[in-house]
């Protein structure tokens, strides 16, 4: 039989098991490849139709609907493939080494209407939902037990990853919104991922999706994939190097990839950047400082280099650069919360109090969890007299990351000036345990007695 007759036959299996009204949960995708696998590869005599009934009946299928769907498989099949015996031979042998591609030699029609199969099973069988499985039908690529059958398909997920409205290159001031579409094309993709041959950019644009929707893991997972593939897409290690920053705090590790992005491609201001901001977490400010504004010569709208540029300015007590630093970072990207922080601590200590609070509460009402701001809120209302206020203001900052041990030893020093012993104890304790090198929090402890 040609192989539009044979999946006429799988329709026909279908339509069996709709009449017995029989949906057996146990028969699954991985059961119809390989019924598939079997109606291809062998003469479908006797002695195979029994092997299909036992193979349906010991995944749970009725032994009686069993025998319908393979007595009707080969009342169809022996009407032979319509394959040429190099066909058949090269067919074979592929199917056996299950590591390789069908060979080019295999006509065109059949490996496609093998994908098409196996996709029209995932959806008969209600493995996926119909967009997802249009998605799918559209382009994917897929295996039987690890073998890539349709080479074409994974190009044709892949050019609709590379259309996502995603930048090559992302940070943490970038907001992008997926369309209804990107977002059924990146279902789709992750679904697939492990079956889909992606090249070295569509698995750098997945991995920012992953980055912008906060799954660092995720997007270190395909940036290294990619990485492994192509060592010289500077993209990748680029958003590599960001993601150790942010999910690790490897500064040394970030280095060496920013380092590796600039050996490649020294013309990407984003890597300035993300060198920067490595040496400056390393405590290497003259050569983060000089990485910055190397950044901001390439790209003079860069919003994290000027606001890492207006840390460094910061932390040295140039407040009247920092503040122009931010300011510029806020004109760019007025989204980003860190920037208005910043402005905030800047204000803070050139004796604004007014202006300050008023940064800190943007920055909150930007991202109501931002620990940070919610601590720099509270000091301010600490150095207002306000320790009510400044209590409250540090629970929040504690709901949002229980993990801050400098916020548990600021939470003890109010409770200590106000009198209460024993919760400035706990809270000391607390920060401690959390950081056993928290000097503060060791000497307000022993303070105490």
């Amino acid at each position: 039989m040609d192989l539009g007759v044979f999946i006429l036959n799988l329709g026909l299996c279908a339509g069996t098991l709709s009449v017995l009204e029989y949906k057996p949960p146990a028969i699954t995708v991985r059961v119809i490849i390989n019924l598939c696998e079997k109606m291809l590869l062998t003469d479908l005599a006797q002695g195979h139709r029994t092997a299909l009934i036992n193979e349906m009946v010991a995944a749970g299928l009725d032994p009686h609907a069993a025998e319908a769907v393979a007595g009707a498989a080969i009342s169809r099949a022996k009407k032979d493939l319509l394959l040429s015996p190099q066909s058949r031979v090269g067919l074979t042998n592929h199917m056996r080494n299950r590591h390789e591609y069908l060979s080019s030699r295999l006509e065109e029609d059949l490996r496609m209407k093998v994908g098409v199969l196996y996709k029209e099973s995932m959806r008969t069988l209600g493995d996926v939902s119909d967009d997802e499985a249009q998605l799918l039908i559209s382009g994917t690529s897929v295996k039987l037990d690890g073998l890539a059958v349709e080479e074409s398909q994974s190009r044709s997920m892949e050019s609709s990853i590379m259309r996502l409205r995603v930048p090559v290159l992302v940070s943490a001031t970038d907001r992008v919104e997926l369309s209804p579409e990107d977002r059924r094309t990146v279902k789709a993709a992750e679904k697939m991922l492990d079956t889909l041959n992606l090249k070295p950019a569509a698995l750098l644009r997945l991995g920012n999706v992953r980055y912008l929707q906060g799954d660092l893991s995720g997007a270190r997972s395909l940036y290294t994939r990619a990485l492994e593939r192509d060592p010289r897409l500077a993209e990748a290690a680029v958003m590599l190097a960001d993601v150790l920053l942010n999910l690790t705090g490897n500064h040394m590790a970030a280095i060496e990839c920013a380092s590796q992005a600039l050996s490649v491609n020294a013309g990407l201001p984003q890597a300035w950047t993300v060198l920067g901001t490595a040496y400056e977490r390393a405590g290497i400010a003259a050569k983060a400082e000089h990485c910055f504004q190397r950044a901001l010569a390439m790209d003079p709208r860069d919003a994290l280099a000027w606001n890492n540029l207006g840390v460094l300015y910061k932390d040295r007590m140039d407040l009247s650069k920092a503040q122009k630093c931010f300011e510029r970072t806020i004109e760019i990207a007025h989204h980003f919360p860190p920037a208005w922080n910043n402005l905030g601590s800047v204000y803070a200590l050139s004796g604004v109090a007014a202006k300050a609070m008023e940064c800190y509460r943007k920055a909150i009402e930007l991202d109501p969890g931002y620990a940070a701001a919610w601590n720099n809120l509270g000091a301010a209302w600490g150095d207002a007299g306000d320790h009510a206020k400044e209590i409250e203001c540090y629970k929040k900052a504690l709901e949002a990351d229980p993990n801050a041990s400098m916020i548990w030893n600021n939470l003890g020093a109010v409770y200590q000036v106000s009198g209460d012993t024993a919760r400035a104890r706990e809270c000391f304790q607390k920060a401690i345990t959390i950081d056993p090198k928290n000097e503060a929090a060791s000497g307000n402890l022993k303070a105490l007695g």
